[in-house]
């Protein structure tokens, strides 16, 4: 890592929705950032533009399932949008087929609510297979932290998957180099350098300037549809130790949403997060990037409504007391690796799809500049259900 040590604490406020009210992760809410950091790229996508990388994943992951995630096209038009930003129309039912839970053995989609029936899909996994790991049971001795449904659930990590659910202890007495404050720190790929491209699909540009997909649908498959992902990932500091899982599905005709659930946590805090100044390149980052022919672009966000990074994620649990920060200790990180570091709490996704079409799903966690200072999500029920609403994510329970 860099000599400088950076952190904010105790900076952000928090907005605190009515009872009842939703938390919104907003499409489009950072549209006064411009972007700076980028080098040679305006941001904005067309459809002409690549990003001067062929994209391609070099971390020797392989594919669990036997194959590749096949490329899924986007509709031309805005005939088939399926965004109303209004509220939900009284008494409206969903035909979504019922969640259901079918955990075998170690299966990392059947621990998420994958080829259960109700959810059927073609998953990969992309990046070291160390990555990604079924937990079972809980995570840590809090209780926040347990399968959302069933027993199991995935932990996709930018270093070694299995050390998530070690206490820092146990992660310091086998590694000599850790302290606790910089474990879990295991960089996985033996790339020279940092990548300076996202692995296709996903693309970091702006669909345009301060228009996304949700207010012109003409502008899907032109980059990213919520504009939000151009001001945090910097291709000058590329990324390190990608990984990723890939699901094509074919959206039921009695839904039009996809849902899924979420947890974010990162060991670059508190070292290297600069939440006031959006200054540090160690911008760890997870993606959520749908191809649908409704959006193309991410879907999941903090509770500020920026994409799920350092520099951006609003952390509900900060574990490291800092001089000055009232509301650093966080017994809910407790007993796994997160102690001593920083996390959201479990968060729920929502985006529209088309009923009928095919989407693909990509789920990324990533190192940014380097491969140390590890970060994780955890993953779990996945379902289809309705919606009237753009991608939005919530806080769950």
């Amino acid at each position: 890592m860099g000599p400088h040590i950076m952190f904010r604490c105790g900076l952000m406020v928090a907005t605190i929705a009515p009872l009842g009210c939703e938390v919104r992760g907003v499409i489009g809410s950072n549209r006064s950032m411009d972007g700076a950091g980028e080098v040679g790229d305006d941001g904005v996508g067309t459809a002409a533009e690549d990003a001067g990388d062929d994209g391609s994943v070099t971390t020797g992951g392989q594919s669990l399932t036997g194959g590749t995630s096949p490329a899924v096209t986007t509709a031309d038009g805005a005939d088939d949008a399926m965004f109303d930003v209004g509220s939900p129309d009284a008494g409206r039912s969903c035909g979504a087929p019922m969640a259901t839970v079918c955990e075998r053995g170690d299966d990392p989609w059947r621990a998420i609510g994958i080829n259960c029936g109700g959810f059927d899909a073609s998953v990969s996994h992309t990046g070291d297979p160390r990555s990604m790991v079924v937990h079972t049971g809980m995570l840590g001795t809090s209780g926040v932290y347990v399968a959302r449904e069933g027993e199991q659930m995935l932990i996709l990590s930018s270093g070694d998957a299995s050390d998530i659910a070690r206490t820092p202890q146990q992660l310091k007495d086998d590694n000599d180099t850790c302290t606790l404050d910089s474990c879990p720190s295991q960089q996985l790929d033996t790339v020279a350098s940092p990548q300076p491209a996202l692995p296709k699909p996903l693309d970091h540009r702006r669909v345009h300037g301060e228009t996304d997909c949700a207010e012109d649908p003409t502008l899907v498959g032109l980059g990213d549809c919520s504009n939000t992902l151009h001001s945090e990932f910097r291709p000058l500091d590329g990324w390190v130790d990608y990984t990723d899982i890939r699901i094509t599905a074919k959206v039921p005709e009695g839904a039009d949403a996809l849902a899924f659930e979420f947890a974010f946590f990162t060991a670059e805090y508190p070292l290297f997060v600069d939440q006031e100044h959006q200054e540090s390149v160690y911008n760890d980052m997870y993606i959520a990037w749908l191809e649908s022919e409704g959006w193309t672009g991410n879907i999941s966000f903090d509770k500020e409504g920026h994409p799920v990074s350092i520099n951006s994620v609003f952390l509900d649990y900060r574990d490291s007391p800092v001089e000055g920060c009232l509301d650093c200790m966080a017994p809910e990180l407790a007993g796994f690796a997160a102690q001593h570091h920083a996390g959201t709490d479990w968060l729920r996704t929502v985006a529209p799809v088309v009923p009928g079409e095919t989407i693909l799903l990509v789920i990324a966690v990533m190192d940014i500049s380097d491969g140390l200072f590890d970060s994780a999500i955890l993953l779990d029920g996945f379902e289809w259900t309705c919606t009237d609403l753009p991608p939005l994510t919530t806080p769950v329970g």
